[in-house]
């Protein structure tokens, strides 16, 4: 197996973590627990730690959570993802400090924030127009700034004993129009997160799906590999293809026994959602598949087939799979799917016991314990 790109994690603080560490990582990364205990967090922790010098990374990962439509205020978002303990002990309780090992050269994120006032002026006055006077009340804004160490590479191997270090700082203003750079600096992988509604948004399964077959080897026939696992959900899908339906946007057709051209969002949820898997391990390959409710939308009848699939595009594909679920059936699927292979899965689970503890199982103790004891994880 290749080497994976995270081996282990170290959320020393972030939101409402303190000290929690996974040991162990393998190919797929499962966390299980409760409501609020964390789960989503770790999920969180790990997309800024891929791409801490990302500053758009931080902003959808801040605003993950929310409604698209939400009329938050832009700094809110970003002020929660650092610990916000009414009590504290640390020297610097509202920072955020994540460690990692692994494949992947990053090793230490961590970011501070202070908050400002400032006035500003409209859009009007700043295009010139005459009349208008600035804000009487000030903007809150926050600015931030994110450090990430990384192991050197040297000669195609990472020596961690010379570190070095890069640096980003930035500004988020409330009631302004926050623009930030496309450019991203090292460290970074490829690093995707679906959320539990992710598959009902078009624009984004088209966008994956265009970037994996972008980037598709010639020895490779990645549309086959994504109908395949469509017909396990549907015997009748004949083909998929990507049309124009605009100057600058597409959609996603798929070929239909009984319905002929069909666009995608005339299907079922479940059926979205194993395209949105489908299409998604391929475009971050050698790097991270974040899944939020690994189970979301899709029916236990085809638990299994999806699955298998994700083990053997991840394999492929040599990513690193990390989602959380909620589902015994979800469990046992994933157990099923790496059948043979066991030692590629690894669970999570979290508890709130005086802060957030976190018991750590191999492949084979989730096996044992399921199949064995009849015993649940979660």
């Amino acid at each position: 197996m290749k080497r994976l790109p995270l081996e282990s994690l170290r959320i020393a603080q972030f939101r409402g973590l303190q000290e929690l560490k996974l040991e162990g990582l393998s190919r797929i990364n499962l966390f299980v627990g409760s409501n609020n205990a964390g789960k989503t967090s770790v999920l969180d922790a790990l997309a800024l730690f891929t791409r801490p010098l990302d500053i758009a990374n931080w902003r959808e990962t801040a605003r993950g959570r929310e409604v698209k439509s939400a009329r938050t205020p832009e700094t809110e978002p970003f002020k929660w993802l650092f610990p916000q303990f009414l009590e504290s002990t640390l020297p610097n309780p509202h920072s955020i400090w994540i460690y990692g090992k692994g494949g992947f050269p990053g090793r230490r994120v961590m970011a501070q924030y202070e908050e400002f006032q400032e006035f500003g002026t409209n859009a009007s006055e700043q295009e010139g127009l005459p009349g208008l006077e600035p804000s009487q009340e000030p903007d809150r804004g926050m600015s931030i700034q994110v450090l990430a160490d990384y192991a050197l590479i040297l000669d195609e191997e990472l020596d961690d004993s010379r570190e070095r270090q890069n640096q980003i700082d930035f500004k988020v203003v409330d009631n302004r129009r926050n623009v930030f750079p496309a450019t991203v600096s090292e460290p970074a992988i490829e690093t995707a997160l679906i959320s539990p509604h992710t598959h009902r948004t078009t624009q984004d399964t088209s966008w994956y799906l265009s970037r994996a077959i972008q980037r598709e080897n010639t020895n490779e026939n990645f549309l086959e590999s994504v109908l395949e696992i469509l017909r396990r959900i549907d015997a009748d899908v004949l083909d998929l293809s990507i049309i124009e339906t605009g100057k600058t946007t597409t959609t996603i057709s798929i070929k239909h026994k009984l319905t002929g051209r069909t666009p995608i969002h005339a299907f079922g949820d479940g059926f979205r959602r194993a395209l949105l898997i489908a299409a998604t391990i391929p475009s971050v390959r050698n790097g991270v598949l974040l899944i939020d409710e690994l189970e979301a939308a899709l029916h236990v009848s085809v638990l299994d087939s999806v699955l298998e699939a994700l083990h053997w595009a991840a394999d492929k594909y040599n990513v690193q799979v990390f989602a959380t679920t909620h589902s015994l059936e979800a469990v046992d699927a994933v157990i099923t799917a790496f059948e043979g292979e066991i030692d590629k899965l690894a669970a999570f689970r979290l508890e709130r016991r005086n802060g957030i503890h976190v018991s750590a199982f191999s492949g084979e103790m989730v096996k044992n314990i399921r199949e064995m004891l009849g015993q649940d994880i979660r």
